[in-house]
């Protein structure tokens, strides 16, 4: 029948973004991906982790919206538990954390369980403050990479200035 088919499909893109934006409990490669990238590649992550949860807006919006039908709110209490998990976890690894890169790799993951807790609600203001958020931990986790980077290799001589002075 065509609801479970639409329903099959909006499950399967739901998870699949729900991978991309590194909700729990799928949320095991961002911590280490991101601390292990320069800082530069670490932003970019940044961003194309908050595509993801824009997809999952969208997906919201247009399948599983409040009065979408058969469908309507289906993901509703699976989103808000997924936001409220991933942010425990994203707030206990950045207490945890050593490194300002660790540190910001787990903030992105506190930004994202947020971000799926506004989503979650499904209604325009929280779409519309959840869309606002989203634009502004999306500069600032960028921001914060590349500051680690920098701080990451204050004190440290250049490698290639090092190697020309070397030889």
């Amino acid at each position: 029948d065509a609801v479970h088919l639409v329903a099959a499909a909006g499950i399967m893109l739901q998870l699949v973004f729900l991978l991309k934006a590194a909700a729990f409990p799928l949320y095991f490669w961002l911590p280490r991906a991101y601390a292990g990238a320069t800082g530069a590649v670490a932003a970019l992550f940044a961003i194309m982790t908050k595509v993801g949860l824009y997809a999952i807006v969208r997906t919201q919006a247009l399948i599983f919206a409040l009065d979408a039908g058969p469908l309507a709110g289906f993901m509703h209490d699976w989103l808000w538990w997924m936001a409220i998990a991933t942010l425990a976890i994203g707030a206990i690894g950045a207490l945890g954390a050593r490194e300002v890169r660790v540190l910001t790799a787990y903030l992105v993951l506190t930004s994202v369980g947020l971000l799926l807790a506004g989503i979650s609600v499904q209604s325009a203001p929280a779409w519309s403050a959840a869309l606002y958020y989203l634009q502004s931990t999306t500069l600032c986790t960028a921001a914060l990479f590349l500051l680690s980077e920098a701080l990451d290799t204050q004190g440290e001589p250049d490698s290639r200035a090092a190697r020309a002075a070397a030889a």
